[in-house]
């Protein structure tokens, strides 16, 4: 069974998340991770009303702890990406993370 981390960086919510909301409410027991610097230390339940305890944590690092074998990469960005918050250094961090992360599958 796949055991999926969701990149959301910036956007898990109900509203931008689509594709992620559907594996966690279709398919909870396969996601074992969400990757949003902004909602770390919340549950899905917390962020979403459903989902369980899948925990938000902040960098692909964090998530290396819970073994993800997929990761899901949201088609669905904030219209302000250019705003500060969506730093390019976490996106850089994170793809490089993803990188080294899939390079020992």
């Amino acid at each position: 069974m796949p055991r999926y981390a969701i990149l959301a960086i910036g956007a898990f919510d109900y509203i931008y998340s689509k594709t992620g909301n559907m594996l966690i409410r279709y398919r909870p027991d396969e996601v074992v991770v969400v990757i949003d610097p902004e909602q770390a230390g919340k549950t899905a339940n917390q962020v979403l009303g459903w989902g369980g305890d899948i925990p938000c944590v902040a960098s692909f690092n964090d998530a290396k702890d819970f073994s993800p074998t997929h990761f899901e990469l949201l088609h669905e960005f904030p219209s302000d990406l250019h705003h500060p918050k969506h730093r390019p250094g976490v996106h850089c961090q994170s793809l490089d993370g993803l990188e080294k992360n899939l390079s020992h599958h």
